[in-house]
């Protein structure tokens, strides 16, 4: 047994000696630093043992069943992220024209499929998620330009479930229970901050998956994993529904016509919600473009291979930090908070923008995801306390179009113009997020002292 105990021991040491050091530096760095914040959490562990109090007895189970199911989930849809570029780029594929056509269909098709998401079953949209999620990681076994754009096209609808369905279901199951709306924000802190470690995980898993098996090693697990997934989701969650008011809405296209309307008029009648899903547009937008552009940048920068996992797992202990710095400011408002956010992202752009070599890069990308931990959280909440929650995901699925859009935007940038001018494309975006959550925001105050008047 003794040999057999040490074969693995070997074969993790033969990979680690294979990894360029600054690459662990980087990941060692930045595990510090959520270490460290993690100790203060901890140190402040006084205050939540006395806010835990006044929890409502059940409230810990439903987190437990809700989290395990989203970080699972995450994990697995983390694994495809880390390696999609260098596997496309092993077939001699055109890997702009695939991002392109994933986007393109969440833009065009997620939509009409997420409309049908509050009157058919959350939880019903999550099941359909992860079927898609194991058909998508099957078809890319098959180094076929064709079988690659179906596998894209499934992808943007798999993707509008994710960032609609989950969610969606979460905030309707925490209402329907009777729990207090202040405790949404811990639900959103935990979910964000175990988001950021389960990219983490996948990072340092897709690095030995992929040295193990090649650039397909992330998504075989990623089959696995989801596969879990869908059984928790099957005997841990119920379902639930949007309740309507007034005539019951037909199946088929009559819910799709009526949930549209009914989502767009709400948005022009409230302001605040456009504002809301153009600044989330801008801002997701912007970094999903980063995401396409990312690997590339280093590549050109970089002094010896690129561990494309490593650096991964870098960018996610910084999301993780921000998750956890945004829990550390609880008390500044969330719409403060994402201004913050905005800006400070528009900053670390212009650098990577004017930057010509490999660290301060770096510097400028982790800090930019570390932004993206906070903005998890903050936007979460800005959603939850300005959109109602029966018409939730049809209203983040239509807020899904112009982040698409932006996107496709974004990437067919990346292959007409040069890299620097990309980011400061993405640092102009966030300035326009910050305008836009500004513009709405006024609206609203306006509108309270009209009433108080």
């Amino acid at each position: 047994r003794a040999p057999q105990l040490r074969r693995p021991r070997r074969i993790m040491a033969g990979l680690i000696a294979d990894w360029p050091v600054w690459s662990l530096q980087y990941l060692l760095g930045t595990g510090l630093l959520a270490s460290g914040c993690l100790g203060v959490q901890c140190l402040q562990g006084g205050r939540p043992q006395q806010a835990s109090k006044g929890v409502p007895p059940g409230f810990r189970r439903f987190q437990l069943r809700f989290l395990a199911v989203y970080l699972l989930v995450m994990l697995a849809d983390w694994l495809q992220g880390t390696n999609m570029y260098t596997l496309y780029e092993s077939y001699g594929v055109n890997t702009s024209l695939l991002f392109i056509t994933g986007f393109s269909s969440s833009a065009l098709f997620g939509t009409l499929i997420g409309l049908f998401v509050d009157d058919y079953g959350r939880r019903l949209a999550c099941m359909l998620f992860c079927a898609l999620e194991v058909g998508i990681n099957v078809l890319e076994h098959i180094p076929n330009m064709w079988c690659l754009l179906a596998g894209r096209v499934m992808g943007g609808l798999s993707t509008s479930l994710l960032f609609s369905s989950f969610e969606s279901w979460m905030v309707a199951a925490h209402r329907k229970e009777g729990f207090p709306e202040e405790l949404l924000q811990s639900t959103f802190a935990l979910a964000s901050t175990g988001n950021g470690i389960m990219a983490i995980v996948a990072g340092l898993l897709a690095q030995v998956s992929a040295d193990l098996r090649g650039e397909i090693g992330p998504f075989q697990l990623a089959i696995l994993l989801t596969i879990v997934a869908w059984v928790l989701i099957t005997v841990l969650w119920t379902e639930n529904k949007a309740e309507r008011r007034g005539a019951g809405f037909q199946s088929g296209w009559q819910t799709l016509r009526h949930s549209m309307v009914e989502s767009t008029n709400m948005i022009l009648e409230r302001p605040v919600i456009g504002a809301i899903g153009m600044s989330q547009a801008l801002f997701e937008g912007a970094m999903y473009t980063f995401v396409f552009n990312w690997v590339p940048t280093l590549l050109e920068l970089s002094p010896t291979r690129l561990p494309t996992g490593l650096i991964f797992s870098s960018f996610m202990f910084c999301v993780t930090v921000g998750g956890m710095a945004y829990g550390f400011a609880r008390h500044v408002p969330a719409e403060t908070t994402a201004h913050a956010v905005f800006l400070v992202s528009a900053a670390s752009m212009a650098v990577a923008a004017m930057s010509q070599s490999l660290h301060p890069t770096m510097a400028s990308f982790l800090v930019f995801e570390a932004c993206v931990g906070v903005s998890y959280a903050c936007l979460g909440i800005l959603r939850s306390k300005y959109i109602p929650e029966s018409h939730m995901a049809s209203i983040l699925n239509l807020m899904r179009l112009p982040l698409n859009l932006f996107v496709v935007v974004g990437t067919k940038l990346s292959d007409i113009w040069s890299v620097e001018k990309v980011f400061w494309i993405c640092a102009a975006w966030h300035v326009g997020a910050s305008i836009f959550l500004y513009a709405g925001l006024r609206k609203v105050k306006a509108g309270s002292k009209a009433k108080t008047q």
